[in-house]
This record gives C-alpha cells, structure tokens and sequence, in this order.
C-alpha cells in the first residue's frame, strides 16, 4: 500500500512543527498561490517503489524558514542556504514516507531547481498523493509521484 494524502500532510505537518515551531494548515491545493518565484526540490526512491517526492514554495517562504533555521537574515543569508534548506526539507518528509513505502526503497539526494525551472529533473509520473499547506501568508505543495512500475494502490 503507497501512502494517501492523509498520511503525506501528518507528516508534512509534523515536520514543519518540529522544525519550526509553527502549523502547517493544510489547504485546497490550488488555494493561495500566487504567481511568485518559487524553488522546487525532488528527492528520487528507488528500489520495491520507484518515485519521488516534490516540494514546491514560494522564494520568500524558504528564506523565513531559513533565516529560523540558520539565524541570519537579509544579504547574510544567500539563495544557496535558502536552497539547500529546501532540499532538506524535502529530504526529510521523503525519509518519514520511506517508511509508509514497500520495504527495499531507498531515498536518493535532492535536487533543487528554481521557478524558471519549473520542476526538478524527472518530474514525470503517476500521483499518488498530494497536499497543500499555510505556512503564515505562504501556501506550499507536496507531492508523490510514482515513476515507474504496476497500478497504484493508495492506503486509506
């Protein structure tokens, strides 16, 4: 069974207030988003599953986060920490879902690429589950997609 949308935003949840220390409300995918510069990250899995986890937000979201994370703010806190937070970030819900997946699957490295981009490399695929969330003023998406293999079968 592949985990279902419910299972992505407790843990999407769960680390933002980990991390953070503030709520990740989980939203109507398509509310709030503005057409803003973003960064996606996409973590690959391999092996029983194959696919991959997708993070997407807003420019200015990654940079509160990361000034909480890094405690530095304005021209001290370069896009390149902004961005591998991101990463992180993406690496950490893909490592929570690792265990909601077939035993045998590995998390790859994150790869970052910014809203010119569009998506991370190998964007393609079937969803198996999606949410969006509030982070203050911000909405942000999460998405698992699977890339290859038989039909999908979501637990519920």
């Amino acid at each position: 069974m592949l985990p279902c949308e419910l299972e992505l935003e407790q843990i999407v949840s769960m680390v933002w207030t980990t991390m953070f220390g503030i709520d990740a409300e989980c939203v109507a995918p398509s509310a709030g988003q503005a057409a803003e510069p973003s960064l996606s990250a996409s973590v690959s899995i391999t092996g029983a599953f194959e696919g991959q986890v997708q993070l997407s937000c807003p420019v200015s979201l990654a940079q509160e986060l990361a000034s909480t994370v890094y405690g530095q703010r304005g021209a001290s806190l370069g896009m390149e920490l902004v961005a591998d937070l991101v990463g992180e970030l993406s690496n950490i819900v893909a490592g929570n879902l690792q265990a909601l997946l077939p035993e045998g699957c590995h998390v790859g490295l994150p790869q970052v690429c910014d809203g010119a981009d569009a998506e991370p490399a190998g964007g393609e695929g079937r969803l198996v589950s999606r949410a969006a969330f509030r982070s203050g003023d911000h909405v942000f998406a999460v998405r698992l997609l699977k890339t290859a293999g038989l039909a999908l079968e979501t637990s519920r």
